[in-house]
């Protein structure tokens, strides 16, 4: 009897910008088997983000510069389905 392969485990798209907030999220995420990408603001995050690689983004709305809902309005125009967390 063959086993089948375990799914990938869901990936997150963390975006906060304070420092010690997102490594401990992260970290947070990681002990429960989560792949977890970050970035300090909207814009990189953006730059990350990819549809077929996040299953869920999670986002500060203060950050300087462009806002979390800001930047969830735009991910939603690339993925519809893609949920947002704030």
């Amino acid at each position: 009897m063959q086993i089948p392969p375990s799914p990938a485990p869901n990936t997150i798209l963390l975006v906060d910008d304070r420092d010690d907030i997102r490594v401990t999220t992260k970290w947070f995420f990681t002990t429960f088997g989560y792949m977890v990408d970050s970035a300090s603001n909207a814009e990189e995050a953006l730059l990350l983000f990819n549809p077929e690689v996040h299953d869920l983004v999670i986002t500060d709305n203060s950050m300087p510069g462009m806002t979390g809902v800001e930047m969830a309005h735009v991910i939603k125009l690339r993925s519809a389905t893609t949920p947002v967390v704030m």
